[in-house]
């Protein structure tokens, strides 16, 4: 597994790929409920999380992240607990 290089990117690369909107355009306070547009797309950034860190998140933990400013937060979490490949 290799490991995204930049936490901050990793979310708002992903926040790209799953709504087609523009990295410059997600700011840190923009609500995620606000730049999907349904609970698929939600899903959808959950899974890019699994698949780019092997993990399975605490589904308890994923329904607090609001913001982008949090879900960086929450990455950036994970990325510090994995291995070094």
């Amino acid at each position: 597994m290799t490991l995204p290089n930049n936490p901050k990117d990793f979310v708002y690369n992903s926040i790209h790929k799953v709504t087609g909107k523009p990295v410059d355009s997600i700011q840190p306070n923009d609500l995620l409920t606000s730049l999907v547009t349904d609970s698929i797309q939600l899903f959808e950034l959950i899974l890019e999380l699994e698949n780019a860190f092997a993990i399975e998140p605490d589904y308890d933990e994923l329904v607090k992240i609001q913001t982008v400013q949090q879900a960086v937060e929450f990455v950036e979490k994970i990325y510090v607990t994995q291995p070094t490949q």
